[in-house]
């Protein structure tokens, strides 16, 4: 059996002991006789046609004069069923279909002479001498198109075969005989699985020669199983299987083995190209197609076993499971294909519970039963995802017509009458039991989307159609939680998502970008990426793993990797260039890099000058974090029900956006935000300048957070806190954050700082805010002290040094300031102001002055007379800005 590397359909086990031969001449017994009248003149005409003599059988066959066409590929249609004659497939199984059908289809036809000649084609049975149809064709743009419907009545089980005189295959001459300058395709058709009686299975047993632990084998992991049957099949019955894996991925194509011990017992081995990881594994056998038969097998660090062998059921769940996997439909592949899909899969999967449940209803002739096709996906903002949720659409609609909508077309584009007409003509479907797949459904919390949500509910209601809804990742428990009525429609079986990947996902989502850069990736090397995933999921230390991480991983280190090694050889340009990814270009580490991050980041925050009660404080609230994810590593229950919104109270330079940026890191390391990274924003960032502006700009802002922490400096000036003026467009930015306040699972951190007591009055005048920041820090004004330790270490970072004198007189002045400080005075960041632009310029200015060429020390040392200028400089700036009259308010 040929090796098919986009997934075979199905693994096919013979049940005879006779093997087809690949050579192109026919077997020793088949003669071709030609009969010809010596008497005549004329020795190109026959009296009687050729005969074609095979085991026994004399068939009488149209005469052939020379090579005339050569074809690529043919194809038969019989009864509904397609059979492309390639390879090994050259089976059609006998379906009982409503009408009859009998087409052939001949493609890449080339003709070899310029003769305006035809094809001719015959039909045989097996065993019977004559042709059951025979007809001369002629080919139309390389093509040859047949229909012996009305000709030919049903074609009954056992061995056929094409005869078309003066052809060849145009590259593989096994898929045919070649006799003569003539071409026959051999094939068959077998009794139909569902009118047989299926063999009952004795056992199944699993060998585990090549089948070692997971993380020691670094080979091709193909499992082999020995299947006894208790009775042996008949000839012309076959047994095929298919394996697919929890996140019904569909694992390659089973192989027979070449020894096949009996007519009960065979042997099965399947390959795939990709890797077996750890986990449940299914195995679906099918008697001449038919479902019948399901075990199941599962692979861990150590071992791998056979369990749970069950008879399957016509239209239970595993019978449709089968059906799926063994259709080449193009639609099932393309999810199948995509890594961020498995809960698509399974949430087709789900449904096929009630479609198989109606399939037997069906020939009562009772009614289909309701089927809820409610579904709310959160899935990335990007073409990809919405395509394929629109596949997933097309595959549970059934036959049902579907409608796609983009919610964003109702809040953002129409005024209002102009966006409820809109959304009156959408649903404007009387009774049709339609699929409504609604694209950025979180545009239904935005101002417009009440009167969408208020028609769903009442199509939902009623039962009449169903809904699709796409967001992205926190908008559906936001959703649900402003419009309670919607939830009860949606069972939480159909909340499924598009944002988080599996390992396995991981691994074959690696591998495709590799082979997409027309590269390829040794076994070894994919072997020891998929144990860094698995060990690091173990440990709790994976983090959350989507296509941007991946492409990440695959761009940014395992091709550079692989560029400077290939490199550093100095060989030929070519094997340079179309080399193999090795294990030497994997970098393992990049997989936990949790916990490594995490006692980085709070060594980082522990090693801050001061902030002695905010690091009391964050201490205890990154210990419950922390424990929370280590329970959920080792299988406890793991609740996350709290948001974790700060504020950050204190003056001006206390360090709060460099903490934000640590507790980005932080958070980032237990997996509670995707990113990671510090927006900051402010006042003039958020509000706009008319109406609609400002949620236009926080649409675009929160778009930007999603995954980071949100830092909103001077958060206080976006209203006052009174309720008199609720015409500022500050309150709308209040507004647009407040669903992702509420949500708990919005994979995003807000962080408001500003003045104490300025916060206190943003918190008390606007109702619900002030709950929705679970944590308040307090950030003290730095002492005296603690100012001359920064700025003495942004002196030391930078490779200055003070004189004695210098460091005297710097000492000093930050004392004097500290005491004589007021409201506005800005901490670490007057010393840090105070060194660059005050110090720091007049050394320059001295050492330019002095021209002289000195020793690499002199340009260290900073001078008492550099402390005095800076000083009175910074003197004559302050009082420059205390005499300036103010401009705008008194």
């Amino acid at each position: 059996m040929k090796k098919d590397e986009n997934r075979s359909e199905s693994a096919i086990i013979k049940t005879t002991d006779s093997k087809e031969k690949k050579n192109s001449d026919e077997p020793v017994d088949v003669q071709l006789k030609t009969e010809i009248k010596k008497n005549l003149p004329d020795t190109n005409v026959t009296l009687c046609p050729p005969l074609y003599s095979y085991k026994g059988t004399e068939y009488f066959v149209p005469e052939g004069k020379v090579k005339e066409f050569s074809i690529s590929t043919l194809k038969i249609n019989t009864k509904r069923t397609d059979l492309e004659l390639t390879g090994f497939k050259k089976r059609i199984y006998d379906r009982k279909p409503i009408y009859p059908n009998l087409k052939i289809t001949i493609d890449g036809v080339k003709r070899l002479k310029n003769n305006q000649v035809g094809m001719s084609v015959s039909l045989y049975k097996k065993d019977v001498p004559k042709a059951l149809i025979q007809e001369t064709v002629y080919e139309v743009k390389n093509k040859i198109s047949i229909d012996w419907t009305r000709k030919v009545k049903e074609l009954e089980p056992g061995g056929y075969f094409l005869w078309l005189c003066g052809t060849s295959f145009m590259l593989d001459t096994s898929l045919g005989w070649k006799i003569g300058e003539d071409l026959k395709v051999d094939f068959e058709v077998l009794p139909d699985g569902a009118e047989l009686e299926h063999p009952e299975i004795d056992q199944v047993s699993m060998s585990e020669e090549n089948f070692t632990s997971f993380k020691e084998n670094v080979q091709d992991l193909n499992p082999v199983f020995t299947i006894t049957l208790k009775k042996p099949l008949e000839e012309g019955h076959i047994l095929s299987a298919c394996c697919y894996n929890d996140d019904l991925f569909q694992m390659g194509e089973g192989v027979e083995d070449a020894y096949v011990m009996s007519k009960s017992v065979f042997i099965l081995q399947f390959t795939s190209s990709d890797v077996w990881m750890p986990g449940m594994y299914s195995i679906l056998l099918m008697h001449n197609q038919e479902p019948f038969a399901k075990f199941s097998f599962s692979v861990d660090s150590d071992r791998c076993s056979v369990e749970n062998l069950a008879r399957i059921e016509r239209y239970d769940k595993d019978y449709m499971i089968a059906r799926i996997l063994t259709v080449r439909d193009l639609r099932w592949d393309k999810l199948s294909h995509n890594p961020s899909s498995a809960g698509l899969r399974k949430g087709i999967v789900d449904n096929l519970d009630s479609i198989g449940f109606n399939k037997i209803r069906l020939p009562y002739l009772l009614s289909n039963m309701y089927e809820n096709l409610n579904y709310l996906i959160e899935c990335r903002d990007d073409d990809e995802s919405f395509q394929m949720i629109d596949t997933f659409c097309d595959l549970i609609a059934n036959a049902r017509g579907t409608e796609t909508f983009d919610c964003r077309e109702c809040t953002d584009k129409f005024a209002q009458d102009r966006r409820n007409a809109v959304i009156d003509e959408c649903f404007d479907l009387e009774g049709s039991d339609s699929l409504f797949y609604l694209k950025n459904a979180g545009s239904l919390l935005k101002n417009g989307g009440e009167y969408m949500v208020s028609k769903m509910i009442r199509e939902l209601s009623c039962r009449r159609n169903h809904f699709v809804l796409a967001c992205n990742k926190g908008e559906g428990e936001r959703l649900f939680d402003a419009y309670p009525a919607l939830k009860q429609y949606f069972p939480k079986s159909h909340l499924l998502s598009m944002t988080e990947y599996t390992t396995s996902a991981i691994v074959f989502d690696i591998r495709n970008m590799i082979l997409c850069c027309g590269m390829c990736i040794r076994q070894e090397a994919i072997h020891k990426i998929a144990v860094a995933l698995v060990e690091a999921e173990e440990c709790g230390t994976l983090g959350e793993w989507g296509r941007e991480r991946i492409m990440s991983y695959v761009y940014d280190t395992l091709l550079p990797n692989f560029r400077r090694r290939k490199l550093a050889l100095k060989m030929d340009e070519k094997e340079t260039v179309y080399g193999n990814i090795e294990v030497e270009d994997v970098d393992a580490d990049m997989f936990a890099e949790s916990t490594e991050s995490f006692e980085e980041a709070m060594a980082d925050l522990n090693g801050m000058i001061g902030l002695g009660t905010v690091k009391h404080c964050f201490e205890s609230v990154m210990n419950t974090l922390r424990m929370l994810q280590l329970r959920k590593s080792i299988g406890l229950k793991f609740t996350n029900e709290t948001s974790h919104h700060m504020l950050f109270t204190g003056n001006p330079g206390t360090g709060k956006t460099t903490v934000a940026k640590m507790i980005g890191r932080i958070f980032k390391s237990l997996g509670l935000l995707s990113k990671g990274d510090v927006i900051v924003a402010d006042r003039a960032r958020m509000v706009g300048q008319w109406i609609g502006e400002t949620e236009r700009k926080m649409g675009e802002l929160l778009i930007l957070a999603r995954g980071n922490v949100l830092f909103i400096d001077e958060a206080y000036s976006l209203c006052n806190g009174s309720n008199t003026d609720r015409r500022d467009y500050g309150y709308r930015v209040i507004e647009c954050l407040m669903p992702v306040l509420a949500s708990n699972n919005s994979d995003i951190l807000v962080i408001m700082a500003g003045y104490p007591k300025e916060m206190d009055v943003l918190m008390e005048g606007n109702a619900g805010l002030k709950g929705r920041f679970p944590y308040r820090f307090n950030f003290e004004d730095y002492t005296a002290e603690e100012l001359i330790m920064i700025g003495k270490t942004l002196l030391e970072n930078n490779d200055y040094l003070l004189t004695g004198e210098a460091e005297q007189r710097f000492c000093t002045l930050i004392r004097n300031a500290v005491k004589a400080k007021d409201r506005n005075f800005s901490n670490a960041r007057w010393v840090e102001q105070f060194i660059r632009n005050g110090i720091f310029p007049a050394m320059a200015g001295r050492i330019i002055r002095d021209h002289q060429r000195a020793d690499k020390e002199y340009y260290r040392l900073i001078e008492l007379v550099d402390i005095e200028t800076a000083h009175l400089a910074e003197k004559e700036k302050r009082v420059a800005l205390s005499g300036r009259t103010p401009i705008g308010y008194s």
